[in-house]
């Protein structure tokens, strides 16, 4: 996921992360990783974000941030987040990681599992699950 909308969902600004695709209800709730992608944030992409109350201005690149929390996906959601025409993955708990875990490289799934992840429990903990 681009910056500068992996800190804004990690950091709980962002409630709703828009996709193609909604997920099976009976997955969710479902806790993903978020991996921030390697470009830099474009500059017309950070006046949306402060236009939507966005503050940061030093972000991680290559790098899972967070754990956010799907509680549901929507077609129709009242938020400055939402993209018309987009199916939104509505974002309930957010964890950002006070350390970025950096350089991941590769090919990435488009929903990483918390389930994998070397420091599952603290996440979980922090999320309160």
């Amino acid at each position: 996921m681009q910056q500068p909308w992996a800190a804004a969902l990690v950091s709980g600004l962002k409630d709703v992360e828009n996709r193609g695709v909604g997920i099976d209800a009976a997955l969710l709730p479902e806790i993903i990783l978020v991996l921030a992608s390697k470009p830099l944030p474009t500059a017309a992409h950070m006046g949306e974000y402060r236009a939507r109350g966005g503050t940061e201005t030093i972000f991680a690149t290559q790098a899972l941030v967070g754990a956010i929390e799907i509680t549901r996906t929507a077609t129709e959601f009242a938020s400055i987040w939402k993209d018309a025409g987009s199916v939104g993955w509505i974002v309930g708990k957010s964890v950002r990681f006070p350390h970025p875990v950096e350089n991941i490289r590769g090919s990435q799934t488009p929903r990483l599992k918390l389930a994998n992840h070397v420091d599952r429990v603290r996440i979980e903990t922090e999320l309160g699950f």
